[in-house]
């Protein structure tokens, strides 16, 4: 049993024991527990990676990658140097050889010879400004999840547990310039 679904259980229980008291305050302190960086897995990273590959214009050779976090939120940049060192460790996505670097979303003019960007789960209010500043020079963004991509943030979201799932946002990768195959396009969900 998850760990988060536990507390749900027990909180429904102290609930239906009519102990209010007790159930307010695990609310509490569920509400004040500081969340962590999502959990970003290998596979998440090498679905993500390999789905660059489909573009139609897919990059070859060393190809920089920005990693764009929130600026001042440690949760994001933990997530963007989980994401730096799982494409380190497996950097290649078709003929291109990923060259991660992080952004920070206040340094969002250092896009300037990247070919693909991945956005943190975390950006809130700066994915707008990353998307746009991304977009604005053909580069494809891409997220571990699917959030981003229905925000219009992200042109590609992966989901690889429990099973893989891909989105594409049409109208996001229509800003960005970006197109993928017709065996990419068979693949996803398109939002």
């Amino acid at each position: 049993m998850k760990p988060a679904y536990r507390y749900v259980v027990y909180i429904g229980n102290l609930i239906k024991k009519q102990y209010p008291r007790k159930a307010l305050a695990a609310v509490l302190f569920l509400s004040a527990v500081p969340l962590q960086a999502a959990d970003v897995g290998a596979k998440d990273v090498q679905v993500a990676a390999r789905s660059i590959a489909f573009l139609e214009n897919a990059p070859k050779g060393d190809t920089p990658t920005a990693i764009i976090f929130s600026a001042g939120n440690a949760t994001s940049k933990t997530e963007a140097e989980q994401i730096k060192t799982l494409l380190e460790k497996n950097s290649k996505a078709g003929k291109a050889t990923l060259k991660p670097v992080l952004v920070s979303s206040d340094a969002l003019d250092n896009l300037a010879n990247v070919k693909v960007a991945f956005l943190t789960s975390d950006l809130a209010a700066s994915g707008a400004a990353a998307f746009e500043a991304a977009a604005a020079k053909g580069i494809p963004t891409i997220s571990i999840g699917k959030a981003c991509v229905d925000a219009g943030n992200c042109v590609v979201g992966v989901i690889s547990s429990p099973k893989v799932q891909i989105f594409v946002n049409a109208a996001a990768a229509a800003k960005a310039s970006a197109s993928f195959s017709s065996a990419f396009r068979m693949m996803i969900k398109e939002i």
